[in-house]
């Protein structure tokens, strides 16, 4: 007699195991239900059951037990693969695009009536060696600015505000310029400020 696939046995298995396919399975109980099911359905049909209950010894060969083992683990972890392989190249993409530094420039709270002039300058070193990170404005003539401090030095992991004063007598309207900021090891980044000025 021929299985026909029907997986009766299968559904009997409260492992969900397929008794079919006992060379990939390690974690059977010899419960036997499986092959009493079997044994059922093929009594109605006046036949003997495909399937039968032996204990005995498995291969002791090392290839048998090489073989055993790598099949049960590959029936086991192969739906976890693609989630592993996504979670190791977010890891990856996660180092290459990690930035050492950080740069941000924010609107003071400090306003003279509706007018913005002060900025902060935010820069942080996201790393423990010390670092030294130059800023600098373009776009902005030096008369027209003021910044307290060109330079900002860190002893490790940390953060610094810079101020940014815009100064009065500008013409009336929007006026775009850069904070810049870079690093001796050849990082930089730039910060891009609209300031705008009001017809009085």
């Amino acid at each position: 007699t021929i299985c026909e696939k029907c997986n009766y046995c299968v559904m009997h298995c409260f492992l969900d195991l397929d008794p079919r396919r006992t060379d990939i399975y390690d974690s059977c109980i010899n419960c036997g239900e499986c092959v009493t099911a079997c044994n059922n359905l093929q009594a109605k049909k006046g036949q003997p059951g495909l399937l039968s209950f032996k204990i005995g010894d498995r291969d002791a060969t090392r290839l048998g037990i090489l073989k055993t083992r790598l099949s049960s683990l590959s029936a086991r972890v192969r739906w976890t693969i693609p989630f592993a392989l996504l979670g190791m190249a977010m890891f990856v993409w996660g180092l290459i695009s990690y930035e050492r530094y950080h740069l941000a420039v924010y609107r003071a709270d400090t306003m003279h009536g509706q007018q913005i002039s002060d900025y902060r300058v935010a820069v942080s070193n996201k790393t423990y060696d010390s670092a030294v990170m130059d800023i600098s404005v373009d776009g902005l003539d030096t008369s027209q600015y003021q910044l307290d401090q060109t330079q900002a030095r860190f002893s490790g992991v940390g953060r610094a505000d810079l101020q940014l004063h815009v100064k009065e007598g500008l013409p009336p309207g929007l006026h775009s310029f850069l904070v810049h900021a870079k690093t001796p090891d050849g990082w930089n980044d730039s910060y891009r400020v609209q300031h705008f000025v009001a017809s009085k």
